[in-house]
C-alpha cells in the first residue's frame, strides 16, 4: 500500500466524526451521512472526501464546504504530514458502489431475524 493511500485511511478516520457531527446539524435535510472514501493526491496537495446522504445528496458537498478550513486544521493538528492538503468534498462517481444505509440495515435485520 502506498503512503498516500495510508494517509487517506488515516484522514478518513480522523475527520469523519467532524463531518458527521456537522451534517447532523441538518439531519432533517440529509438524514444519515456517510464518509465513503478519502483520496489524497500523489503530491499531497488535495484530499478528496467522498460523502453520501440518504436525502438531498447533491446538496451535501456544498453544505460541507463551509467546514473545509476546519477539517484542514484538524488534519494539520492530528496527522504529521509534510504538507497539509486542501480539502474538497465530492460525491461518489458511481452510485452503485455505495449502498443505501437503509438497505444495509434491512439486509442485516432479515439475516438475523431482527425487527
Amino acid at each position: 500500500m502506498k503512503k498516500v493511500e495510508k494517509l487517506g485511511f488515516i484522514v478518513q478516520e480522523v475527520v469523519a466524526p467532524y463531518i458527521i457531527d456537522y451534517a447532523n446539524l441538518k439531519m432533517e435535510e440529509f438524514w444519515i451521512v456517510s464518509v465513503v472514501e478519502v483520496v489524497v493526491t500523489s503530491d499531497y496537495s488535495y484530499v478528496d472526501i467522498f460523502v453520501t446522504s440518504q436525502n438531498n445528496q447533491k446538496k451535501l458537498p456544498a453544505y460541507l464546504s463551509d467546514i473545509w478550513g476546519k477539517i484542514r486544521t484538524v488534519i494539520g493538528k492530528e496527522i504529521n504530514t509534510r504538507k497539509i492538503p486542501i480539502v474538497r468534498f465530492r460525491l461518489p462517481k458511481i452510485k452503485n458502489d455505495t449502498k443505501n444505509i437503509t438497505d444495509l440495515i434491512n439486509e442485516i435485520s432479515k439475516e438475523y431475524g431482527l425487527n
